[in-house]
């Protein structure tokens, strides 16, 4: 909805040059007065346009949603280089010297943890102890190391977004109110992405549910849609190229994309482990370029998918389904929590 009213204000910027145009072959100097101050307002609309386009893109549930009610605990995990990543830990009251499934939620590019709190609250209700990880160059992360960049998604071997998720399974594995045979990787966006090439491999992880996550990163960026001009997906497109280093992210095609990690895992593992979420409107991760993809390489049968024909991105409007199948999905890997 919101992108009909992006094309109206274009339609309107549009009429109003036509307008300024005129006034100014007309030699009115009061038309030009007064012209020039509707143009100077259209910017100013189009400053707020832009900002409130981008809290659509990103989501705001860091800012509704109350875990108040929750037991909490922030913990600082040192990564490989022995940078400390900022981690939310949740859990429902009661359950103190029990030792609870894992679920890591990872969140996507430009966001944090607290964007996944519409899923880690009712998990966390529910039994699991949820770990929320602010990821290098993210988050409360953003402040410990201010040289990290939001697309050092892969570093080194050790290091980077992708990289850093062994260190967390690491915690998660270790600590005394975890239950380590029963760990979840979830992730929205590039976390979906990150849950996928370093939750996958792993076999400590049991279940692995990605959610709007790309396949690969040059099917993402050559996608025909996203280069139709003056579109949605062609302005979702441009808003990644204001964050993100498209050429570096290219030439690290083979470390970061789901693509290539799917053909080191054999089908039977896929199968078992990989479940994946979608909105087939989603215009920053197209559908025919990320999870039709992800889906026809890995053969998954049709219980392991959860396409919405809404949502966009964010899976604005669908979180109660969703969040509806994946405790369907957690209850078939483990029983009731």
């Amino acid at each position: 909805m919101y992108w009909a009213y992006v094309k109206r204000f274009f339609v309107l910027v549009i009429v109003d040059a036509v307008a300024c145009t005129i006034g100014f072959a007309c030699g009115s100097d009061t038309w030009i007065w007064v012209l020039a101050c509707s143009v100077a307002c259209f910017v100013l609309l189009g400053i707020m346009l832009g900002f409130v386009y981008s809290r659509l893109i990103s989501g705001d549930w860091d800012n509704i949603a109350d875990e108040s009610f929750l037991q909490q605990e922030d913990v600082d995990i040192t990564m490989s280089d022995g940078f400390r990543m900022a981690c939310k830990i949740l859990k429902a009251p009661g359950h103190d010297g029990q030792r609870l499934p894992v679920v890591i939620c990872h969140h996507g590019l430009t966001g944090n943890g607290r964007k996944l709190l519409w899923l880690a609250i009712p998990l966390a209700m529910k039994g699991y102890l949820v770990i929320l990880p602010d990821a290098r160059a993210h988050g409360r992360s953003a402040k410990r190391f201010k040289q990290a960049r939001m697309d050092d998604w892969y570093i080194t071997g050790t290091t980077g977004i992708m990289p850093d998720y062994k260190q967390v399974l690491d915690h998660a594995c270790s600590r005394p109110d975890a239950d380590a045979s029963r760990v979840v990787a979830i992730g929205h966006s590039l976390g979906g992405a990150t849950s996928m090439v370093s939750g996958l491999p792993d076999q400590r992880v049991s279940l692995v549910i990605s959610m709007s996550a790309y396949y690969s990163f040059v099917d993402l960026m050559e996608a025909k849609r996203g280069r139709v001009p003056l579109t949605e997906p062609w302005f979702s497109k441009h808003f990644l190229r204001n964050v993100i280093n498209f050429g570096k992210l290219r030439k690290l095609d083979g470390k970061i994309s789901p693509k290539c990690t799917l053909d080191t895992i054999s089908r039977g593992d896929v199968i078992r482990k990989l479940r994946v979420v979608h909105a087939r409107d989603d215009k920053l991760v197209l559908p025919e370029a990320s999870v039709d993809k992800i889906v026809a390489h890995a053969r998954l049968p049709g219980t392991s998918v959860f396409i919405t024909k809404k949502g966009d991105h964010n899976l604005r409007g669908q979180e109660t389904a969703i969040v509806a199948r994946i405790e369907q999905w957690l209850d078939e890997a483990f029983g009731s929590a």
